[in-house]
């Protein structure tokens, strides 16, 4: 239940994206997850880079670790995750720290500690953002794709294989 609370979710109008969406239902579900998913991690590295100028710095490591990732569910289902990374450890009085362990101990607080917050902000700072750079990115992403199906198409044509010989 707790974890429902830290979910953001960012939902895109369809309207807009038509013509995409045509392109993207001819060409199958496994391109389409791959563009979308290109799309979606170039969008929220703004919010990353965001999140880096908010972060309360002590050694670093923390800043240093957030970054996104993609996590593909079945062939239907992708969520991009935002966050501090694994294996940016460092050393603090000879024990190791795990910023991915410790990311959400600064963002919420516990009992003991007040939260100091900078993911929550960086996504509300940019949200509208996020959605036109997604927009853009996946209608760059369709782009290039269909010129290589093109190119894929054309060059496959056994005549015109004859003709490069």
């Amino acid at each position: 239940m707790a974890k429902e609370k830290n979910k953001f979710e960012v939902l895109v109008d369809n309207a807009s994206l038509v013509d995409v969406k045509k392109k993207l239902d001819d060409w199958g579900n496994t391109i389409a997850m791959r563009l979308m998913t290109a799309a979606s991690k170039k969008s929220f590295r703004q919010v990353v880079k965001a999140a880096k100028q908010l972060v309360p710095v002590r050694y670093g490591a923390l800043k240093r670790s957030l970054g996104t990732r993609a996590k593909r569910y079945g062939k239907s289902r992708s969520i991009i995750i935002l966050g501090p990374r694994v294996g940016y450890d460092h050393m603090v009085d000879g024990t190791k720290h795990d910023p991915a362990r410790y990311g959400y101990i600064v963002e919420f607080g516990t009992r003991n500690s007040k939260p100091q917050p900078f993911m929550r902000p960086a996504l509300e700072q940019r949200a509208d953002s996020v959605i036109n750079e997604f927009h853009y990115e996946l209608r760059k992403q369709v782009d290039k794709e269909a010129r290589k199906q093109f190119a894929k198409k054309v060059f496959s044509n056994k005549a015109m294989q004859g003709l490069l010989k």
